[in-house]
């Protein structure tokens, strides 16, 4: 009987490292610089690819569509292909949108990524492709309008046309190279290597600045004050209350030459009472809140700081104003329980047979108009009794008048 020999070969794959400290011959990653701010780049719009985030490009609606349900695009063209690995989009108004990169024939387009009901100003978007086209699609935006249909017949959706403050995109490159930017990936990134964050300054949550046309005013004169509360860049949610002009006003410091404090003549404001709020099937206890928006200034003006400040003799006088904000991260808001009340109202006219088919189809739109441009508008903000935010000090520079 013949014997059968089997012959069982073990491969062993070897990995090789470079050097005897046993570093590996793969080369660490970093992200690239961003290639849409590269020279020759080509986009729907130039405002989307400026470096830029104050200024906003509009997509545009393809010449072979059209009507109020044609959808906007943007395409932004790199002067060579790249492997794009990361897209940054900065948007005011984009809910819906499909991401995609040009293939190698004209019209050839792949799908790298579709986002739906996004809420954010900044959408991130983890993909990867070796192209030299990325193209926008957006579906939906908070600018969407409406149409109710008659009866019988479908309601009609007037798509706006997508905004977007910056596009930027990304690959990856061999870290320390002259490609390399300098900054670290987002946790999760495919092929992101871990890395140490750099830091960069942080700027201020907001800037308080006190001026005067003149140094130098009579006690006969009227001396005017202004005081600019300027926000940094984020919006700050604080109460309503603490950034009247009023209140504002009452929180000068004003010192003369010696250090003595001259006290404000008129009454600082009260904090608003507490009052009840409906959300959620109950009620809880609130107060109004303001949003201070991000890069705007309040300005208060005081037309003379003697009827705040009674200041009865000549000399150098002072003026600052140091005060504390407390900002919130968590509120509350009416916005959902006013559209809940306009569908009630909707409902409620649909079952009444008192109205004509022709009043009614009128007073529904109305309705619809105004629930469309509740949700456009950011809806009121209210802080919770008894829940503390953040405290931001704030101290404003040094005025100095002479007081002849």
């Amino acid at each position: 009987m013949m014997r059968r020999f089997y012959v069982v070969c073990v491969i062993f794959v070897v990995f090789v490292t470079a050097g005897c400290a046993g570093k590996s011959i793969m080369a660490k990653q970093a992200w690239s610089e961003n290639y849409a701010l590269a020279e020759g780049v080509e986009a729907t719009s130039p405002l989307m690819i400026d470096g830029s985030l104050s200024t906003v490009g509009e997509m545009e609606t393809p010449v072979d569509t059209g009507g109020a349900t044609a959808l906007s695009e943007a395409v932004v063209k790199l002067p060579e292909k790249k492997s794009v690995r990361r897209i940054v989009l900065h948007t005011p108004n984009i809910k819906d949108l499909t991401v995609y990169a040009a293939g190698e024939g004209g019209g050839d387009w792949k799908l790298l990524e579709e986002i739906k009901n996004n809420d954010e100003k900044k959408i991130v978007l983890n993909v990867s492709a070796a192209t030299d086209q990325i193209k926008i699609t957006v579906r939906k935006t908070s600018d969407d309008t409406v149409t109710p249909g008659a009866r019988g017949s479908r309601k009609q959706v007037q798509h706006a046309r997508g905004k977007i403050k910056e596009i930027e995109i990304y690959g990856l490159v061999e870290e320390g190279s002259t490609e390399a930017a300098e900054y670290v990936a987002a946790p999760g990134v495919p092929s992101a290597p871990p890395q140490k964050a750099v830091e960069t300054p942080k700027a201020s949550p907001a800037v308080l600045d006190l001026e005067s046309p003149q140094s130098a005013y009579t006690l006969m004169d009227s001396i005017p004050v202004k005081i600019n509360l300027k926000i940094g860049p984020d919006d700050l949610v604080v109460l309503a209350d603490s950034v009247t002009d009023e209140m504002l006003r009452t929180k000068l410091l004003v010192k003369t030459a010696s250090g003595e404090k001259v006290p404000c003549s008129k009454p600082t404001p009260r904090i608003s009472n507490p009052k009840p709020y409906r959300g959620a099937g109950k009620e809880v206890m609130i107060r109004d809140a303001r949003t201070l928006e991000a890069g705007s200034v309040i300005t208060v003006d005081i037309p003379n700081l003697l009827e705040y400040y009674p200041i009865k003799e000549p000399g150098n006088y002072t003026v600052q104003l140091d005060m504390e904000l407390e900002v919130h991260d968590s509120f509350v808001g009416r916005t959902q329980a006013q559209i809940d009340d306009l569908e009630m109202t909707i409902r409620g006219v649909n079952a009444k047979t008192t109205y004509s088919q022709t009043e009614r189809a009128a007073i529904i739109q109305q309705l619809r108009e105004e629930i469309e441009q509740l949700k456009k508008k950011k809806g009121d903000r209210y802080l919770v009794v008894g829940t503390s935010g953040k405290p931001l000090a704030l101290s404003s520079n040094v005025l100095e008048l002479v007081i002849q």
